[in-house]
C-alpha cells in the first residue's frame, strides 16, 4: 500500500471503530490484558461492524430507516409454547411489514418454530 493511502485507511478504520462503539452497537470500553484477547476482540468487533454495514445497505435498498429498523429487530422475541405440559417449543410471532420486507430482501426466512 502506498504511503499516501495509509492515513486515509487509518482514518477509515478509526471512524469504523468509533461508529461501531457509539452509534450502532454501543459497546462499552474493554481493558484487555493479553494479545490473544485483544486480537479476538478486534476480530469480533470488525465482524460485527461488517454485519452492521451490510444491514445498513439492505435497509437503504428497502427505503427503511436504519435506527428504527434496529429497534424493531431488537423487539423480535421468541414465545415458549407448552402443550399438555409435555410438548414445549418456541415460535417467533409475526414481525411487522418493514421487517418482512427486509427479510425478503436478504432472502432470509423467519423460522416458524425453533
Amino acid at each position: 500500500m502506498s504511503e499516501a493511502r495509509q492515513p486515509k485507511t487509518l482514518i477509515k478504520v478509526e471512524n469504523a471503530f468509533k461508529t461501531l462503539k457509539t452509534e450502532f452497537l454501543e459497546i462499552r470500553p474493554l481493558y484487555l490484558k493479553t494479545d490473544k484477547r485483544i486480537k479476538g476482540h478486534t476480530a469480533l468487533s470488525m465482524l460485527a461492524y461488517n454485519i452492521v454495514l451490510k444491514l445498513k445497505e439492505y435497509t437503504d435498498l428497502c427505503n427503511l430507516d436504519f435506527k428504527s429498523t434496529l429497534r424493531e429487530l431488537s423487539l423480535v422475541k421468541t414465545v415458549e409454547n407448552v402443550i399438555n405440559r409435555a410438548i414445549i417449543f418456541e415460535t417467533i410471532p409475526c414481525v411487522n411489514d418493514n421487517l418482512k420486507t427486509l427479510f425478503e430482501r436478504i432472502k432470509c426466512k423467519i423460522p416458524v418454530r425453533l
